[in-house]
């Protein structure tokens, strides 16, 4: 809170939306420290009106088939999960360079629980496919699960319960092992 007198640092964030609708990467941060302000960081679209919508949008089945196929294209596995669709849904403003400008359209956002890759070195993904309304082409697709090799020792940051006023901490996390099958069970209960 940098209307009381404390050394306050971090981060304020303020995202974009268009119509209702969360614009992809459009957001205002302000970074401070100590009260001050250090750097502001603006990714504003300056939005007039989206290049794709005159009206004519797929329903959202034919998105989501149109969706599962590209999957399945590819080389996911085509299981329950699958099968299930997104686990959430929502339309977005995807801006999106064309040349010497930036449309922005209109998309469903489909984000999707753990599905099998069929990959030996990845078996696992959690994707999430920025749709386009109008067509039902695949604009973008990421990928939220991440994997590393990693050894030796691992650490990691630990914030304490008060983390304004005290410092951040390195301290070894031991017996640490990640298994994305009961992470994804975990996350679903």
């Amino acid at each position: 809170d940098l209307s009381k007198n404390m050394k306050s640092t971090g981060r304020i964030q303020y995202m974009q939306y268009y119509k209702g609708m969360p614009v992809i990467n459009g957001k205002v941060a302000v970074l401070f420290s100590d009260n001050k302000y250090q750097e502001v960081i603006n990714n504003y679209y300056p939005i007039e009106k989206l290049s794709n919508n005159q009206g004519d949008e797929l329903p959202y089945e034919q998105i989501v088939e149109l969706s599962k196929q590209y999957l399945i294209d590819k080389g996911y596995i085509e299981d329950e999960s699958l099968k299930n669709g997104p686990e959430k849904f929502i339309h977005v403003v995807y801006p999106q360079r064309h040349d010497s400008e930036i449309l922005y359209l209109k998309a469903w956002q489909l984000d999707y629980g753990m599905l099998k890759t069929g990959k030996e070195n990845e078996p696992y993904s959690q994707p999430t496919l920025i749709v386009d309304v109008a067509s039902g082409d695949v604009l973008n697709e990421i990928e939220n699960l991440m994997y590393a090799d990693v050894s030796g020792t691992v650490t990691g940051l630990v914030f304490p319960k008060d983390y304004i006023d005290t410092p951040q901490e390195t301290k070894p996390l031991n017996q640490l092992r990640v298994n994305p099958q009961a992470a994804a069970k975990e996350e679903a209960k």
